[in-house]
Parts: C-alpha cells; sequence; structure tokens
C-alpha cells in the first residue's frame, strides 16, 4: 500500500505542475479574450477538445474523465471572468 500512495504522490505532484502550466495559458487566453472582447465560453471548442482527450483514457476511466474535464473547463471559465 505504501508503495501504491507513493505513486499516487507522484501523479499528483505532476497533476500540479501541468495545472500551474495550464493555467498560465489560460492566463494569456483571458487577456486575449478582454483585449478582442471575445465571450468566455466557446461549446464547440470544449466538445472537441474533450473528444480529443478521451482517446487517451481507458473506457472504464471515462465517465470519470468527462466529470473531471467539465470541472477543469468550469473552473478555467470562472478564472476568465
Amino acid at each position: 500500500m505504501q508503495q501504491l500512495r507513493m505513486k499516487i504522490t507522484e501523479i499528483d505532484r505532476e497533476i500540479a505542475k501541468l495545472f500551474n502550466e495550464r493555467f498560465k495559458v489560460v492566463k494569456e487566453i483571458k487577456e486575449y479574450k478582454k483585449l478582442h472582447n471575445l465571450p468566455i465560453t466557446d461549446k464547440e471548442r470544449e466538445k472537441a477538445l474533450l473528444k480529443e482527450n478521451l482517446k487517451y483514457i481507458d473506457e472504464e476511466f471515462s465517465q470519470f474523465f468527462i466529470i473531471f474535464y467539465d470541472a477543469l473547463m468550469n473552473i478555467s471559465k470562472e478564472y476568465q471572468k
């Protein structure tokens, strides 16, 4: 069990790093949208990203990834507000 928990800790560290990288880009997107008076939400883009990224998810985890990705999109949009 200890080894599995250590593995989760390593994965969580990578997720945190990627989250931080992603939000640096989200910040740039926020600034661009504000400058060009663009809407925060782009449902077609969100659908395309979800479809593309589901390719990397095992079928048994796909329903949970959809929930995770929806939350990530909502957090990103909330930050852009």
